[in-house]
């Protein structure tokens, strides 16, 4: 099941996540603050609306005190963050959502699910066009792709 969410929820989760954090770096300064690529950036940059000026944006993070998430669903990407810079505290705006959750940046389910299948064949440089449409038609098959 799908869950459209509006800005206002957006909005209270940076407002919850900035609170834990207050709390949890009280005393602490300067703070370096990174995020997770392609859905932890738009949060950061919500999140910095809601932290004092002393916390400051992170691009290399390994040298982030604090990373962000959009979301943690299955465990798998904090985990890996964790083990890469176990120095850094991890915050996700929302976890463990029963519901299939779509920021309201994001255009549309089937758009970003599509977007990440030519992103992935392109990152491993697959060229060969029989091979993409093997690709294709197993998702497609799956349901993972509208056709």
């Amino acid at each position: 099941m799908k869950t459209y969410l509006k800005h206002n929820a957006i909005e209270r989760a940076a407002y919850d996540v900035s609170s834990k954090i207050s709390l949890d770096f009280i005393g602490t300064r300067p703070i370096k603050i990174g995020a997770v690529p392609r859905g932890g950036i738009p949060c950061l940059y919500i999140l910095m609306l809601h932290l004092p000026t002393y916390y400051t944006m992170c691009d290399d993070l390994s040298q982030c005190d604090i990373i962000i998430d959009d979301i943690v669903d299955s465990g798998e990407t904090k985990k890996r963050i964790l083990e890469l810079y176990p120095k850094s505290k991890f915050y996700a705006f929302f976890e463990n959502s029963a519901n299939w959750l779509i920021f309201p940046y994001e255009n549309s389910l089937e758009g970003s699910i599509d977007d990440n299948i030519t992103r992935i064949i392109q990152y491993h440089n697959i060229t060969d066009p029989n091979h993409i449409d093997h690709i294709r038609t197993k998702l497609l098959n799956k349901g993972h792709l509208i056709s």
